[in-house]
């Protein structure tokens, strides 16, 4: 498998298996949806893609979703807002979030964390980067 970021190639037993894995990625960027479509490609992982957090809300009101990825900001609602009011719902209390931003100040996690999510990525996301974080947001 071919790391699309750096051209490395990551070894088929590095690839964790996410069967039965349902992930939301709320995301407005088609490069980004891709990117990350790509970064998931042969772990089994079934992913959405919702273009705006008023979409991904009403996605995550329609299925059930294992991990979010969430980015930070999008049009119509933002990733903040879309977070807060997941996080208001019993349904949206547990699914791990996962914040997809281009800013690293801490100031700007720190927003993040406040709203709800439980991790960060800062773009551009690297894929052994991804998969170790999603790894880890499931075992929770």
């Amino acid at each position: 498998m071919v790391d699309h970021a750096d051209g490395n190639v990551t070894p088929p037993s590095q690839t964790p298996c996410f069967k039965g894995i349902r992930i939301l990625l709320a995301e407005d960027n088609f490069v980004n949806q891709e990117v990350v479509r790509g970064y998931l490609e042969g772990t089994s992982a079934t992913l959405d893609v919702a273009k705006n957090g008023k979409l991904a809300l009403e996605m995550f009101s329609n299925t059930d979703y294992d991990l979010i990825l969430m980015d930070v900001n999008m049009p119509i609602m933002d990733g903040l807002e879309a977070t807060t009011r997941l996080r208001q719902s019993e349904k949206g209390r547990t699914v791990p979030i996962v914040a997809l931003t281009a800013s690293a100040t801490p100031e700007d996690a720190e927003r993040c964390f406040d709203v709800g999510m439980d991790a960060l990525m800062i773009k551009p996301i690297q894929r052994m980067q991804l998969l170790e974080k999603l790894s880890k947001q499931l075992k929770r």
